[in-house]
């Protein structure tokens, strides 16, 4: 059997999940958590300032004895903004859309393929916004039949309901109502292409990124990162840069994705997403690396391609982030709680030296799909 090719150069384009922050925070994450590992002496990565762009923000790295390129973050944020927060009232729209989507698609509630946890971090707006819904009839028209006012309910109902909604605003970073209904608007989008600015963006994407892989040297490597429901976004960009690449670049480029919610695939909707799996599973070559770990809520888990219409079990490699050796066990007892600081973990380097180190791969001359995290020998079940 051949040796793996060494590389020397290695071009990242991440795709980012739903967050508001874009570009310019996952830049500081990256360039601060490479620091962290320069000091641990875990890997030597330096990052160069950010570059802005209309398709791709980029910034350059390298490190004294292995690979350097740069680093590119797909600029997404005008995607995600109308997502974000919804006009005063609006919430309630978008929970409405919501609950159609998750109630009537069967599919998603199937065991097979997905985390229970992740099932209950989708519903946790839907019946939340229901209690208040609940809440809100019951003051409405308990007031009308104190005043034996029948038709005082129906005009006090939608005044409370948009109080209601302003109070979710103000609070929103705390509660996360609105914030995760317009994500799981927005996985809709990414999964049904029904939008076409966002079809229109992943053409850009994939016709850029397939002349970079041609001008590859020998040496190079291409390495689509997408982290969250980016990952969605990420299999999807994967799937059109397949079709216009030549099956000799097919070592030249892999996947990762690293916490994907890819389970939401299952939603009958999501036929663009079952074909790009599929597509990518059917290719005698894949390099796909997914990334899970059982303790993110906001990752769907262990995820099988072979559970999507279509699709071939096992040809993605699955690997667990190892989390419990990755932190430090007061780290990890700390953060366990903290579900969207452990949700980013991924993107963070290594406290212990063991587990799923994202600057390790980063910085290995042999290619990222071919890593292989360091364990302690411990008997982790993850």
């Amino acid at each position: 059997m051949s040796a793996e090719p060494q590389i020397r150069q290695r071009r990242v384009v991440y795709l980012m999940g739903f967050d508001p922050r874009g570009s310019g925070f996952y830049h500081q994450l990256l360039k601060r958590e490479a620091s962290r590992s320069k000091r641990r002496k875990m890997s030597a990565l330096t990052i160069g300032p950010l570059q802005t762009g209309e398709q791709f923000s980029q910034c350059d790295w390298q490190q004294q004895d292995g690979p350097g390129g740069d680093y590119r973050f797909a600029e997404m944020l005008d995607l995600i903004q109308p997502h974000f927060r919804p006009t005063p009232g609006a919430g309630w729209w978008w929970w409405l859309r919501m609950s159609q989507l998750m109630l009537t698609n069967i599919a998603l509630w199937r065991p097979q393929g997905q985390s229970m946890l992740f099932n209950c971090f989708m519903l946790y707006p839907v019946v939340m916004l229901a209690m208040l819904l609940a809440l809100c009839s019951g003051a409405a028209f308990g007031l009308a039949g104190l005043t034996q006012l029948s038709w005082l309910g129906w005009l006090v109902l939608p005044v409370l309901m948009l109080l209601t909604d302003l109070g979710l605003r103000r609070y929103d970073h705390k509660l996360y109502l609105h914030y995760l209904l317009g994500d799981f608007l927005f996985t809709h989008a990414v999964l049904s292409a029904y939008w076409p600015a966002l079809e229109q963006r992943l053409s850009q994407w994939a016709t850029q990124l397939a002349d970079d892989v041609r001008a590859l040297p020998p040496d190079g490597e291409l390495l689509i990162v997408g982290h969250s429901s980016g990952g969605l976004l990420a299999a999807r960009l994967a799937h059109q840069l397949q079709q216009q690449l030549a099956a000799e670049h097919a070592d030249k480029w892999s996947l990762l994705t690293l916490g994907n919610q890819a389970s939401t695939g299952l939603a009958n909707c999501a036929s663009p997403f079952h074909q790009s799996v599929a597509a990518l599973t059917h290719a005698p070559q894949l390099r796909w690396q997914e990334v899970f770990a059982p303790q993110d809520i906001i990752s769907s888990g262990r995820f099988d391609a072979g559970v999507l219409p279509g699709a071939l079990t096992g040809k993605i490699r699955l690997q667990s982030a190892l989390l419990r050796e990755t932190l430090a066990p007061e780290e990890y007892r700390k953060m366990v709680l903290q579900f969207f600081t452990l949700h980013l973990q991924y993107l963070r380097a290594s406290g212990t030296g063991y587990g799923f180190d994202y600057f390790q791969l980063l910085a290995q001359p042999s290619p990222a799909f071919s890593y292989q995290p360091r364990r302690t020998g411990s008997t982790s079940t993850e």
